[in-house]
């Protein structure tokens, strides 16, 4: 079995307030769905990404933030690494993923262990 990271992207809308209902309803389904994969032994790990964060350039320098894209202001809020036989059931195992739900997108790649 290989492993693959999910990386989740979406587009933060300020003016978004979930209710509590929503917010509750939202935890609830991403709980079913990491369950559902623990489930079938397949689950490695899942993290959250914050908003504190320092871009390095190849020169050296540093610049306050992280990267989102200019024109969608989409950007990287997370990931998790699974265990599958292949990209294709690694993709379906995605496509339950709640960011969906959300309007965000799962970026499905295969990771490729650094030798010791």
């Amino acid at each position: 079995m290989n492993e693959y990271i999910l990386i989740f992207r979406y587009t933060p809308n300020e003016n978004f307030k979930p209710a509590p209902k929503e917010e509750n309803t939202n935890k609830q389904a991403w709980g079913e769905w990491v369950g559902e994969i623990a489930s079938q032994v397949k689950f490695v790990s899942i993290n959250r990404i914050g908003f504190e964060g320092i871009i390095i350039n190849p020169n050296l320098e540093s610049t306050p933030g992280f990267y989102q894209d200019s024109n969608t202001k989409e950007m990287v809020s997370g990931n998790m690494i699974i265990k599958s036989d292949s990209l294709k059931e690694a993709s379906e195992l995605a496509k339950g993923c709640p960011i969906l739900s959300l309007g965000g997108s799962v970026e499905v790649r295969s990771l490729i262990p650094m030798a010791n």
